[in-house]
């Protein structure tokens, strides 16, 4: 779970506690494998992943950022890949572009 700003990123494929944090004005973006994720991989292949922003989200400068898929590598496949959608969010939401995150090798 990682809050920034007014939005609280979880792991939609895990039942997550949240009790004790104030859910009201926050927006919630889960990373997941299923379709009811906002953020899912695509694809996995060993050197990476395909990243699907699976519905418009707003960074933290209040940009849009519109449903899309790119790619993003790694330089060895994990065992894990919420990690990396949870990380690859927090970036956009940041505002970091898709053309530098793309390049990058996590």
């Amino acid at each position: 779970m990682i809050k920034i700003g007014n939005t609280l990123i979880l792991n939609g494929d895990k039942e997550t506690d949240t009790t004790g944090i104030q859910l009201n004005g926050i927006c919630l973006l889960t990373c997941g494998l299923s379709l009811r994720s906002t953020v899912t991989a695509s694809s996995l292949s060993d050197d990476g992943f395909t990243y699907c922003l699976q519905r418009s989200i707003f960074t933290l400068e209040q940009n849009e950022l519109s449903p899309q898929e790119f790619n993003v590598h790694w330089h060895k496949k994990p065992d894990d890949i919420y990690p990396y959608l949870a990380l690859v969010t927090l970036l956009l939401l940041c505002g970091v572009p898709i053309s530098l995150i793309s390049c990058l090798e996590f």
